[in-house]
């Protein structure tokens, strides 16, 4: 199995050296899964905390987890020691809809990420406690691209075409 946008417990198992594990555990609930990244985690992986790395401030306008500044994102991941050219493997504990997110944000700025499927439920090998911190890297602002997002008012101008609207919040 190749490089993402999925793969797999043994593919990650034996690459592990060559890429960077980000755990981004997140619930309605509970929030950011800190907690759950401190009892048990895949070795190596630095939490990416939902709310202040991969979002900006809740706002009506905006939702509960808008895109960051371009500058904001690539300040987050260059202090996780994620880099210009860092292959990044996300996971979560909720069959991958937070992981994707991070998925999204790196692949559409054009960065290698992939998902693991499964996410830590699938991992067999050992977990770790220990907090991990890795060296800064370099991570260059990469502007989100216009032609990959569509504003509220041009939604709006397509509602009653053939265009398909799924809504992927929750239900609150």
């Amino acid at each position: 199995m190749g490089f993402g946008p999925v793969v797999d417990a043994a593919w990650l198992a034996e690459n592990l050296s060559i890429v960077v594990v980000v755990d981004v555990r997140w619930s309605v609930a509970d929030g950011p899964g800190r907690e759950a990244y401190a009892a048990a985690h895949i070795p190596g992986a630095v939490f990416v905390d939902l709310d202040v790395d991969l979002a900006a401030s809740a706002s009506a306008t905006g939702g509960r987890h808008p895109l960051p500044e371009a500058e904001h994102f690539a300040a987050a991941m260059a202090s996780l020691g994620i880099g210009d050219t860092t292959r990044v493997v996300a996971y979560d504990d909720v069959g991958g809809i937070i992981a994707a997110r991070m998925w999204w944000m790196l692949d559409v700025i054009g960065r290698e990420v992939a998902v693991l499927d499964g996410g830590i439920q699938a991992w067999t090998g050992d977990l770790s406690s220990a907090v991990v911190a890795r060296a800064p890297a370099v991570f260059t602002p990469t502007p989100w691209p216009d032609e990959r997002l569509i504003s509220a008012d041009e939604l709006e101008a397509f509602l009653g075409t053939s265009l398909v609207i799924l809504d992927g919040r929750s239900a609150e």
